[in-house]
């Protein structure tokens, strides 16, 4: 992956060849969110090297992923097929290969820590909300937690329709959401409600949020949210 990019909490972006391209949405010591938009006909095969562990996660489309040896890329060390939402984790130094086996793949490449590197090796296996147990979260949402230490949380999380919640925010926390079906809207503290942007959104510490799902069906949402995030939630009161 290797983003070389200095600090930023606005989206960058840049090609990776005609129509596929990059985008940088956050980039910060305790959290970086990297989308890659790829198509299969400009970037059939994508390489990803990195010094930290990163989490790997299809948003759209399928992808063939290869893991080679150490100090050996003549050698494949490990192989797996990636669908719609389901992720892997990528460990810190090693050399990953994505083809794509869609006409369009895109994902998003997550990092919690620098310090992720000095944790233990991550499985080579996939994950989704299908090899998970789901539990339930703030006013009976349904969350499948993909992975969560105290470094922080990495989640699908099922909000049923018509759902409402109060404005609330996190002392320490950056949260990020990426709405993945159905319909997700971001109320603030001084606006409207607006939808949740395709790149997803990153909410500061004590920065105040709600989500709301307004349509009739359930919306699925990416969450990750980082060190300290089960503690530390602050509601705010409303006035009738």
């Amino acid at each position: 992956m290797n983003a070389t990019v200095q600090n930023t909490s606005n989206p960058l972006d840049y090609s990776l060849g005609e129509t596929s391209k990059r985008i940088i949405v956050h980039q910060q010591d305790d959290l970086l969110i990297i989308h890659d938009h790829l198509f299969q006909d400009v970037t059939p095969t994508r390489f990803y090297h990195d010094q930290a562990d990163t989490f790997l996660f299809i948003i759209k489309g399928e992808a063939y992923l290869q893991q080679y040896a150490p100090n050996n890329v003549q050698t494949i060390a490990e192989e797996i097929t990636l669908k719609t939402h389901q992720g892997i984790w990528l460990n810190a130094d090693t050399i990953n290969s994505v083809t794509l086996l869609t006409p369009r793949v895109e994902c998003c490449l997550i990092r919690l820590s620098n310090s992720m590197n000095s944790q233990p090796t991550q499985p080579f296996t996939k994950i989704s909300s299908g090899t998970v147990e789901s539990q339930l979260g703030r006013n009976q949402i349904r969350i499948w937690p993909l992975w969560e230490t105290e470094i922080g949380r990495i989640s699908l999380e099922l909000y049923p329709a018509k759902y409402k919640e109060t404005l609330y925010y996190h002392k320490t926390t950056t949260q990020y959401f990426l709405p993945l079906s159905g319909s997700t809207l971001l109320l603030s503290k001084s606006k409207t409600p607006t939808a949740c942007p395709s790149i997803g959104k990153v909410i500061p510490p004590k920065e105040a949020v709600a989500i709301l799902n307004p349509g009739n069906q359930n919306s699925i949402v990416l969450s990750v949210m980082t060190k300290h995030y089960n503690q530390g939630r602050v509601h705010l009161l409303t006035r009738s």
